[in-house]
């Protein structure tokens, strides 16, 4: 996998993890007890995994839950998640280009 695929596919999981979050807090809005979760992103420098976005969920200990911060995640991630899906379509169309490209040398 190519390091675009690789990071924007890293990107969509960010993305999904963070309506993960971001929807059970909304849906644990009214429920008594409840610790609402953030996501928090972080960069993966290129390594042996290669670059990335890593996430990771952490419990606020700040009841109550803020559902408007939770709409403004919710909105960031759908950005986010066609940004990288975007990503993946042109790397898609790259590879089409340089295989027409050769194919026809051939």
């Amino acid at each position: 996998m190519t390091d675009s695929l690789r990071i924007a596919v890293s990107g969509l999981n960010a993305a999904a993890k963070k309506v993960l979050g971001a929807a059970s807090n909304i849906a644990n809005a009214n429920v008594e007890g409840y610790t609402p979760v953030e996501t928090k992103n972080s960069s993966q420098v290129a390594g042996n995994d290669g670059a990335g976005v890593l996430t990771d969920f952490s419990y606020t200990g700040l009841p109550p839950v803020n559902v408007d911060e939770d709409v403004v995640n919710l909105l960031t991630a759908s950005a986010a998640y066609k940004a990288n899906a975007s990503v993946i379509r042109t790397q898609d169309q790259i590879t089409d280009v340089l295989l027409s490209a050769l194919d026809t040398k051939a």
